[in-house]
């Protein structure tokens, strides 16, 4: 079993995020949305909660199981992957979440 710190830093972090949003509808945490226009905080915390929690816990998994060796061609998939994920995220609540 292998152990890169860096994945698993920011996997850590992801989680604790996920839990302040998706959990305790800190959505004051969510930089770029103006809280008094958003329709359905709720659902843009369930949103943003599921979104980290897995893209922390790909991280976690990714830091654990991938070889140093390795780690910089998986860790270009896994962002690049993670940043399209975020962007598809952030145009869908500004379509249909805010007014």
């Amino acid at each position: 079993m292998y152990l890169n710190e860096g994945p698993l830093a920011i996997g850590i972090i992801l989680l604790l995020f996920a839990y302040m949003v998706g959990i305790k509808k800190h959505t004051w945490l969510l930089s770029g949305f103006n809280q008094r226009r958003v329709r359905d905080k709720e659902r843009l915390s369930r949103l943003v909660g599921h979104l980290d929690l897995s893209t922390g816990l790909v991280l976690i998994v990714s830091g654990v199981l991938t070889p140093p060796p390795q780690l910089p061609a998986v860790m270009g998939i896994i962002v690049t992957l993670i940043a399209i994920a975020h962007v598809g995220m952030i145009i869908y609540v500004q379509k249909n979440m805010v007014e």
